[in-house]
């Protein structure tokens, strides 16, 4: 619970941070969730990890990309919904493949992160929450 609790604690600072531009706020939000796509597949190579034990891990990068043009080009909604499926994604991986290569707090850490930005991005797409 204590590293869910970070995850949110940090999701709300990096919220305050994206706020700070309105017009970076969606391109900020979205890149994280690419790069928070792409922290399995790079520690598994960086730590010697094969490409074959992390072929779902891979295959997520696909969705990312186009939740991120998506978010960019139509609406700041599907950004709220890759990061709420992010959430549960982080649960779910370390029983889909092996990702020994993660510390074992961290899938906690991300599905609170990734849960609070995907409330808030969710919030923000309503428009009852301006820039």
């Amino acid at each position: 619970m204590v590293f869910f609790l970070g995850g949110v604690a940090s999701a709300l600072l990096a919220i305050a941070i994206w706020r700070v531009n309105p017009r970076l706020e969606i391109f900020l939000s979205v890149s994280c969730l690419l790069i928070a796509v792409s922290i399995y597949p790079a520690t598994g190579f960086l730590k010697g990890a094969p490409a074959d034990q992390m072929s779902v891990q891979l295959l997520m990068l696909v969705p990312a990309v186009v939740i991120f043009w998506l978010a960019l080009k139509c609406s700041v909604w599907f950004a709220a919904v890759g990061w709420l499926a992010h959430g549960p994604w982080d649960l779910l991986v370390p029983h889909v493949e092996s990702i020994s290569h993660m510390p074992a707090w961290y899938p906690m850490l991300c599905c609170g992160f990734d849960l609070a930005v995907g409330v808030y991005l969710s919030i923000r797409s309503t428009g009852r929450l301006q820039p």
